[in-house]
């Protein structure tokens, strides 16, 4: 009884950090310059689909679960999930760039090391 409960919660372990590990990989709004526009666009990708077949392939299949051009360009290809599916388009990853060596204008504080409240909240 216990080989089995050990071995359940082992497999219930490695299902939870596979998963979790590819929820955060791919979590947030990404922007990327649509193929066929060529023009910005903020997309977000299947979390749950990424997750999912990261437990059962071993590695996540990406693709969009939200676009900033659809319902307008709804019927895509998806051209641009291998540009989406690079670390530094996240916005957070932008914003850091953006902020790294800049200091706030009224304390002087670097604005990377800025707190969640006051008069700069980035």
């Amino acid at each position: 009884m216990t080989v089995a409960l050990f071995v359940l919660v082992a497999t219930l372990l490695w299902i939870y950090v596979i998963g979790f590990r590819a929820r955060r990989r791919v979590a947030g709004v990404r922007l990327v310059t649509c193929p066929k526009t060529g023009r910005p666009a903020a997309v977000t990708f299947d979390v749950v689909h990424a997750s999912l077949t990261a437990l059962v392939d071993g590695e996540a299949k990406l693709r969009l679960a939200d676009c900033s051009r659809w319902p307008v360009r709804k019927p895509c290809d998806q051209a641009c999930v291998p540009q989406a599916a690079a670390s530094d388009r996240t916005v957070t990853n932008i914003v850091a760039q953006w902020l790294a060596g800049k200091r706030c204008v009224f304390c002087a504080r670097p604005l990377g090391e800025a707190p969640f409240v006051g008069h700069h909240f980035i």
